[in-house]
């Protein structure tokens, strides 16, 4: 027999349900409500991340979020090249997988690019690195928006701290990406 035909969702001419557009409106009403609250009446769409959620909550600014996205961006593609011992014989072919070429030009492009803003980074300060990669990478909820989601006070006292720390390394990885002017002295403002 088959189950029964659902009527309310839209269909290709060829009976197929049309899944292009499926979830544009941003889900259910009290998901959107929730998102608003988080982003605070700003763009929901932002609050897809903690990096979108600082950026909604003007804690960064908009370079600082571009800077701190393409780092991520980098970082996975660059750590995610890395082979582990125990899977080289995997990559190298030895099951019928064929070989794999990781010294391509475009990868030597992402990984002196990664490398480049790691040691900007790493400039900045150990306490700072891990701030942003906690932030962007791993997306870890920080300290300065507050208990888990909720958009309340921040947890502790080095809240503020822990925001000083990512704003200077969003602005470092903003002026070594070219999305941040640089004074004379080589600070970033």
């Amino acid at each position: 027999m088959g189950r029964p035909r659902r009527l309310e969702v839209r269909r290709h001419p060829s009976g197929r349900i049309n899944y292009s557009g499926r979830d544009r409106d941003g889900g259910p009403p009290e998901v959107i409500a929730r998102r608003l609250v988080l982003v605070r009446g700003e763009d929901p769409a932002l609050a897809e991340s903690p990096l979108g959620i600082a950026r909604a909550r003007g804690l960064i600014s908009e370079a600082e979020m571009r800077a701190g996205t393409h780092y991520a961006w980098l970082y996975s593609r660059y750590v995610g090249r890395a082979i582990h011992p125990k899977a080289a014989p995997l990559e190298r072919g030895d099951r019928g997988l064929g070989v794999i070429d990781f010294d391509g030009p475009a990868e030597r492009r992402i990984a002196q690019a990664f490398l480049a803003a790691k040691a900007a980074l790493r400039d900045c300060g150990r306490r700072s690195m891990r701030a942003v990669e906690d932030l962007c990478v791993f997306r870890r909820w920080p300290d300065f928006l507050g208990g888990q989601a909720d958009g309340h006070a921040p947890a502790h006292a080095r809240a503020g701290e822990t925001l000083a720390e990512v704003r200077a390394g969003l602005k470092t990885l903003a002026a070594a990406f070219g999305y941040l002017i640089v004074d004379r002295r080589g600070r970033p403002g």
